[in-house]
This record gives C-alpha cells, structure tokens and sequence, in this order.
C-alpha cells in the first residue's frame, strides 16, 4: 500500500482534545495513545461566542494571541500557567478558556520543548523551534524594516501551509498555502485569496520563505510564524474541487484525519474547522470558524444548503452535503489536514475509519 508513513502513532506530535471548564488552575491531560507537552496550542469556547486563544512556547506559553483578531499580544494575564509532560494548565477563571459553565476545545502540536537555535538561512537571523519528523516549526524574528527579505525556517522540507503574525502591532493574520500560490489570506477575516507582491512573489523553498512588505508579516516589529511541510501519513495540505451534491468530493490525505480546515481559495465563504475529538463518529459536523468568535455550529440538514457535513475516513474525508464553504459545484477548495492515524502504518497495517 502507498499510504505507509513512519509516523506510526500520530497522537506523539498532534493531539485534539474537548474539556469542560472547571476555573483557574485547571489541568487538561489529552487522552492520546502518547503522551504530548504542547508547543502549540490552539483553544476555542465551543458553547458561547468567545475569542480563539493561542499559545507557544517560542513566545512563553503565557502569552495569548487570538487567530480571529487583529489584536496585539496579550500578556496581562498567566492564561497558560504551565505544560506537563501530556498536560497544560490554565491560569485563570476566563469565560474564554475555564469558566465552570464552558464546554472547550484544544489542538495541540508538539515541536522541540520549547528548546530553540538560531537559524541563518535567510536575509535576517531567526529564532527557530524545529520538529523535521512532524514538519512543523515554530519561528520567531524581526525585521529591522519593511524591505522584502528571506527568513530561515528550518524545516529541510517545502513549507506548504505557513501562519504569521505580529505581535506587538495591531494586524492581520497571514496565512499562506502553497496550493493556493504566492500571496494569503487574512485568516481573521472571511475573504477570497490575494496574491498581491506585497505578501510576497516566491514560493518558500526547503530553507526559506520570502516576506513581502505588508506589515501583517514584515516591518519593524516583533513576529512569530508556524511552518508546516506534509509528512506522509500525518499531515497533507491540498486542495480539491466540490461537486455540489450530498455524494460529495472525496479528499484522499493517506491518514484518518484528526483535524481538517477547509476554505474556499477565490471567495468570501469561511475558513471552517472539524476534527474527532468534536465529532467522534461519522457524520461529522461540529463547526468552528476560526475568523470568528461564534458559538460552534452543530446544525442539523434543513434542505437550505447552508450546512458543511463531512464523513471522515481512513485515508482521507467525504462530502456528505451540497453546502459551498465544503463542496461548491466546481469550485477550488483548499484544505489543510492532520492525522489520528495513519492508513497503513510503517509495519503494513492498514487503519480503521471512524
């Protein structure tokens, strides 16, 4: 089989996970075959319109930024106190991350534990977080100006989905997907792609990404950027084109996917977010919108097409509805993925849909 991956157990370096808020100093273990210390990680209110939170170990895992805003670091606050070993705790009784009437969501990715090196690959010096066996790396630079230049990201691989943000300026998120070419979106915002030069004019290579001189990812402030390259088995970022049927498009990743963002590239429809731990059994259609503080959407079919279901299989996911943000008639829709498992592991056996 194809589909093989030497990342037999993907639940080491990539983890989603639900809980119920319980106030300050709550301890949230993740449940996975392995044990996982967070570097990244990515919390959101399920129940009640609150804010995204996330957090690195690049930064110091205290300090919040929030993907559906254009709002400077936040650092008022311990809303991370602290990562185990398979754990993180929570700092404070928010209504955003562990008030006792919450209902939440983690994903959590781990990198280097927090240990980090300085990389000279590009123009300027970044501080680089590098896991080459799960392809992610968590960097950190800044720029002295706005002038395009390269950055190291130390990866040895082709980034294909990378994320940007400055820190200590109110901005946009930048999101780049190498499916989609030169050029973003602005993740805080629902809107189609732009391949304006000034987000940059170059694919990223095995060693560096050129910046653009759009302030949202190079000026003279402070940045931080996750870098992702597909690993087989354990990650894939693509794109496919929807059918506008409820027999929908079926996305082939090679893994059983654990987390899948999917966002129309030339439109205004929105970035839309499944995984397992929402949605343990097919059909899968616990929503989130990471452009947005909203509540998730769980929306039963009413026949008006306006709802995104998707069966989640062993080597990738199905349309299972005729709605446009996930399976637009003829439409170029690009998604980004990661696994529970893979469909054949390193020693040929084959994994199970949900």
């Amino acid at each position: 089989m194809a589909d093989y991956t030497a990342v037999d157990d993907s639940s080491k370096y990539f983890q989603p996970e639900i809980y119920d808020g319980a106030g300050a100093n709550q301890q949230v273990t993740f449940s996975g075959n392995s044990d996982l210390q967070p570097d990244l990680l990515w919390i959101k209110r399920r129940n009640a319109g609150y804010g995204h939170n996330l957090f690195d170990t690049n930064r110091g895992i205290a300090a919040l930024l929030e993907p559906q805003s254009n709002a400077t670091e936040n650092t008022n606050q311990t809303w991370i106190s602290g990562v185990g070993s398979d754990s993180f705790t929570i700092g404070v009784n928010e209504h955003n991350l562990s008030n006792s009437a919450g209902e939440y969501v983690a994903w959590a990715w781990k990198c280097n534990g927090g240990t980090t090196s300085t990389n000279s690959d590009g123009d300027i010096d970044t501080t680089v977080q590098v896991n080459q066996t799960a392809g992610m790396s968590i960097v950190s630079y800044s720029p002295p100006n706005a002038t395009a230049r390269t950055i190291g990201h130390g990866l040895g691989a082709v980034p294909k989905a990378i994320i940007i943000r400055a820190r200590n300026r109110t901005e946009d998120w930048h999101w780049f997907h190498y499916s989609a070419g030169t050029g973003g979106w602005r993740g805080n915002h629902a809107e189609a792609h732009n391949d304006n030069t000034v987000l940059g004019d170059a694919l990223p290579t095995s060693s560096v990404y050129k910046l653009g001189t759009d302030f949202r990812m190079n000026g003279g402030f402070n940045y931080i950027g996750y870098f992702f390259a597909e690993v087989q088995g354990f990650s894939k970022f693509g794109s496919y084109y929807g059918n506008g049927q409820y027999n929908g498009a079926f996305v082939h990743t090679g893994f059983k996917p654990a987390l899948i963002i999917v966002k129309q590239e030339g439109t205004t429809e929105p970035f839309v977010m499944f995984d397992k731990a929402r949605n343990p059994f097919n059909l899968t259609n616990h929503k989130l919108f990471q452009h947005s503080t909203a509540a998730e959407d769980t929306l039963v079919d009413d026949g008006s097409g306006d709802y995104n279901f998707i069966d989640v299989l062993s080597n990738g996911f199905k349309c299972r509805h005729n709605s446009t943000a996930v399976n637009g008639n003829g439409i170029r829709i690009i998604y980004w993925a990661w696994a529970e498992n893979p469909f054949v592991t390193s020693g040929g056996v084959a994994g199970t849909a949900k």
